[in-house]
């Protein structure tokens, strides 16, 4: 497959070097629609502000009950900060269900400059996302050439809301720190391309590794550049297609050693999903769906959620139709390289439409992790492909005319200032983990991880009649959630309904027998419930299984021994 290029070689070819081939030359900036600023120092700073002020409410935002736990708020290791023995266990730990060292690291820096105040800890997400959109402006200022369209693609990255959540949500630290070695990459391979050498390359492969430990999901890396070969560079151009993907040999083992180590993680942590559990034919619906779903909200992104859970009766028309349109757009994004008769070549249509759908393929679900069917943070650097498609396909000569010229330099700031007020009010939901789950109640049909979360935020709050409606809900609408009994349990017991709560914890032993927390609930309340023999019995019973599952599990260990000696209820 060769891409045509008409162009006149460069001062790069006659060096020697490997020309970077542009699909529009410089002097495409003479027409003046898109020239809103006078120079690059103008860009990056309007970019950065704008991106600055849309999330900068989160410097007043709680942790969420929503992952946080894990990574700072009942993580006692990290909380104390970051030292060498710290260090050592960031690349060792087994903590979670990725490698993430890096990611781990900025949360240690974190807890030693802000402790656990939540407020430091979101400023330092919003300032990676700051520098991750002047590196998105650099880029494709760099790739491109055109410093205005750069601009526009950096301004839908900085505000669009479906980046919210890697923005305003601490636990997704991961996501915008991987995006950033991830853009580092992208720049130094730009400068390898214009003059190839080993030291270069090592440099492309230095940040790569970064973001690789960082997120895995940079796994994708060695595909876009191979696309980025397509169009700008124009690397096809000599029919060196063999050559280019042994250039990429070393990125692609990094990708491969990080894929290989993050699904035996997952599986050793539970998150992954077994077929027997999820069938393929299910898995792939909710690919195809998602697909479709991620395209309508890059267009309309309203009504956004913290959590899409994971349905079991996808329409099987409407997944076959999804994947039609998919095999559709593809194959004109693959036409669009060699044109045909008055249709020019648009590369950009294939590298832009093929970016997206790569760089989603390892969260899309093939391989199902954790309970959601998709997540808006998955968008955080896919959506760069249709940001690409949209600005690019803008024709030169069509803003000649001085009245379309400024329509559409009005429709571009109205669509930026459209998306910042959505991202602002997005953000806003993000406050605390009642308001997060309240509104993805509101805005989500069926949503039972909501209906859990909402319910165990408001009993962690004290509001513990206003919890047991949508704890009793996230059961109705799923019988075998699991947590939702357990958090159900804990309000009926609060609540002093001791009986009620023994029989949910009997169910959620039911459900999970290797749940040493179902146990130890369903001890206390029975031991609460009943002072006659059978049940004091039953209650050492159920400590004693519980600490057969979990021998560290110290509520059981001191249930079970005060129990003993005072041989009478206890709470």
């Amino acid at each position: 497959m060769k891409v045509k290029d008409n162009k006149k070689k460069s001062k790069d070819t006659v060096a020697g070097k490997t020309p970077v081939n542009r699909p529009l030359d410089d002097k495409t900036e003479d027409y003046r629609w898109l020239n809103i600023f006078d120079s690059t120092d103008i860009i990056i700073f309007f970019i950065a502000t704008l991106s600055f002020l849309v999330f900068f409410q989160v410097r007043h935002f709680d942790f969420v009950n929503f992952d946080d736990s894990k990574y700072l708020t009942e993580n006692t290791f990290v909380q104390k900060g970051l030292s060498f023995a710290a260090i050592k266990w960031a690349f060792s730990t087994s903590s979670s269900d990725y490698w993430q060292p890096l990611t781990w690291i900025t949360h240690l820096l974190d807890c030693t400059i802000y402790g656990m105040s939540p407020g430091g800890h979101h400023i330092t997400s919003l300032i990676l996302h700051v520098l991750n959109t002047v590196l998105v402006f650099f880029v494709f200022e760099k790739i491109t050439g055109m410093r205005n369209k750069a601009a526009i693609i950096a301004a839908l990255f900085a505000v669009h809301p479906a980046h919210v959540e890697s923005v305003a949500w601490v636990s997704e630290r991961k996501d915008v720190l991987y995006a950033f070695f991830w853009f580092l990459s992208l720049l130094s391979y730009h400068y390898y391309v214009t003059s190839p050498s080993v030291k270069r390359y090592l440099i492309v492969l230095f940040f790569f590794s970064c973001s690789l430990m960082s997120k895995p999901m940079a796994i994708t890396f060695p595909l876009i550049v191979i696309l980025l070969d397509v169009w700008p560079f124009g690397r096809l151009n000599k029919g060196n297609v063999v050559r280019l993907i042994l250039e990429k040999i070393p990125l692609f083992f990094f990708s491969a050693a990080s894929s290989i180590y993050t699904f035996y993680a997952q599986k050793a942590v539970g998150t992954l999903a077994p077929v027997d559990m999820v069938s393929i034919g299910a898995r792939f619906k909710n690919a195809f769906i998602s697909y479709l779903s991620y395209i309508y909200i890059a267009f309309v992104p309203i009504n956004l959620a913290a959590i899409y859970p994971f349905s079991f009766n996808l329409s099987t028309t409407k997944a076959v139709l999804s994947l039609a349109l998919m095999l559709i757009v593809s194959a004109f994004a693959v036409f669009t390289l060699f044109g045909y008769k008055s249709f020019k070549p648009k590369p950009y249509v294939f590298t832009g439409w093929f970016w997206f759908v790569i760089t989603l393929l390892p969260v899309i679900g093939l391989v199902q992790v954790g309970p959601q069917a998709m997540a808006d943070r998955y968008t955080y650097i896919p959506y760069i492909g249709i940001f690409i498609i949209l600005v690019m396909m803008w024709p030169d000569n069509f803003f000649e005319n001085k009245i379309k010229k400024y329509a559409m330099y009005s429709l571009t700031m109205t669509v930026i200032l459209v998306l910042s007020l959505l991202s602002y009010r997005q953000t806003g939901y993000w406050k605390n983990t009642i308001t997060l789950f309240d509104h993805a109640v509101l805005v989500t049909k069926d949503n039972f991880i909501a209906h859990n979360s909402l319910g165990a935020s408001l009993a962690q709050a004290g509001r513990f009649d206003e919890s047991l409606p949508h704890l009793r809900e996230a059961i109705i609408l799923n019988p075998i959630f699991f947590e939702a009994y357990i958090n159900l349990g804990n309000v009926l017991f609060t609540l002093k309904k001791t009986q009620d709560a023994a029989n949910i914890y009997k169910k959620a032993i039911e459900l999970n027998p290797k749940s040493a927390m179902a146990y130890n609930g369903y001890g206390v309340a029975v031991l609460n419930s009943d002072d006659n023999d059978n049940s004091f019995k039953e209650a050492l019973e159920a400590f004693k299984q519980a600490l057969i599952i979990d021998p560290n599990f110290m509520p059981a260990r001191m249930n079970l021994e005060i129990a003993i000696k005072e041989q009478g209820p206890r709470h």
